[in-house]
């Protein structure tokens, strides 16, 4: 469950990198929605990168708020975070290979 929140956090570091290299601003905004700040940049993500990194959103919350913690501890079996991380892995990739 943790994996998933610091991939979370791991996207959000490298969105709000796009969005300060797209806009004239040095702050990015205080939010950690991933959809958010993408559609700030001047990203064209595949939609099948924008589906994953909305439902990625919930790991945010679930890992900063611990009233949440118990139902997503059940949905985080040992596949699905296997799945998740390797999709999580696959849009850093692609956000890492676009800031050059």
């Amino acid at each position: 469950m943790f994996a998933l929140f610091t991939c979370h956090l791991m996207l959000e570091k490298l969105l709000k990198a796009h969005w300060v290299k797209d806009n004239e601003q040095n702050f990015p905004p205080r939010v950690h929605n991933l959809v958010s700040i993408h559609n700030q940049t001047k990203l064209n993500m595949p939609d099948e990168y924008l589906e994953n990194m909305a439902v990625m959103n919930a790991w945010n919350i679930e890992g900063r708020y611990s009233d949440y913690t118990s139902n997503f501890y059940k949905q985080c079996t040992k596949i699905y975070s296997q799945d998740s991380i390797k999709k999580a892995n696959e849009i850093r990739l692609w956000l890492l290979s676009r800031l050059q």
